[in-house]
């Protein structure tokens, strides 16, 4: 019994500093020395804490930050469906940057309850079947204003006449599309594009993100998925953002077991991809 709890509790030791020390001492246990276990006790009950305090945090973002917030988003909406009415252009010019802006706000504030929630709780992935298509559609409505404004063209290319359905959890990959999309959008100049796209290849359905923007080098792309190395970098219309984006879209693919593919060259662009399971047997044309 005593020795299941010891092994649960090391188990639970991520800091490897830490267990170094901590095995040290259990060596020095068999002389006599008792207090490693004491020790291992108080690490568990820091750890724990510290989770519940996390929680905590994650609520207020998501229930004392976002339902407000989302109201306000709701009323702006509201106020931009009678802005025609108004001659003034300043006014209506005025209302669209804020709705642009609170979309990005509310994007930024997504992306940060993910990583945590993906960090702190015990997560499980919702798997079903959906129309990645859709998927696809609906992350370029959300970005097409964004293009617009910075004179970036986005477009859809789907290879397959009859896409078939895609396995997963469907909120979280459109999640982390929609990641990689504002990212290319975010590195992309007056005059660039962004193309998302799907295709069938080996069986699976191939998510691609391109771009013909600023691209990035090899010690960029190293470290790009990197969470003690977020990317402070702005956008070329010095755009700022939580540097978590990419990690965020890393960690879910990861929970699909789905490895990431980058093609990247400083001033040519950049493409992602990955694969998606296919929720029945597909034939690639």
């Amino acid at each position: 019994m005593l020795q299941s709890q010891l092994i649960e509790l090391i188990r639970q030791i991520e800091d490897e500093n830490l267990l170094s020390k901590y095995l040290l001492d259990m060596e020095g246990a068999i002389n006599g020395q008792k207090h490693v276990f004491q020790h291992l006790a108080d690490s568990q009950k820091q750890v724990q804490d510290l989770k519940e305090q996390l929680d905590k945090l994650y609520s207020i973002i998501s229930f004392d930050l976002g339902s407000p917030l989302k109201s306000l988003k709701s009323m702006i909406d509201l106020v931009q469906l009678d802005v025609e009415n108004i001659e003034n252009p300043l006014v209506s010019e005025s209302v669209s940057y804020l709705n642009l802006q609170m979309e990005k706000l509310l994007f930024q504030m997504s992306n940060l309850l993910e990583w945590s929630s993906l960090q702190v709780k015990n997560f499980s992935l919702k798997i079903d079947d959906f129309d990645i298509q859709k998927v696809i559609d609906e992350v370029l409505a959300f970005y097409e204003k964004q293009a617009i404004q910075k004179g970036v063209s986005i477009s859809k290319e789907i290879h397959e006449a009859n896409m078939p359905l895609a396995q997963g959890d469907k909120r979280m990959i459109q999640q982390a599309i929609s990641n990689f999309v504002s990212n290319a959008v975010k590195f992309c100049r007056k005059g660039d594009a962004v193309v998302l796209g799907a295709k069938v290849i080996d069986s699976k359905i191939s998510v691609h993100i391109k771009d013909t923007g600023i691209g990035m080098g090899k010690a960029k792309i190293q470290n790009l998925f990197n969470p003690s190395r977020k990317s402070t970098q702005k956008g070329t219309a010095n755009e700022s953002g939580l540097g978590l984006g990419m990690i965020t879209a890393k960690a879910i693919l990861d929970l699909h077991q789905s490895p990431i593919q980058i093609w990247s060259e400083q001033g040519k662009g950049t493409e992602i991809s990955f694969d998606l399971s296919a929720s029945k047997p597909v034939i690639s044309n």
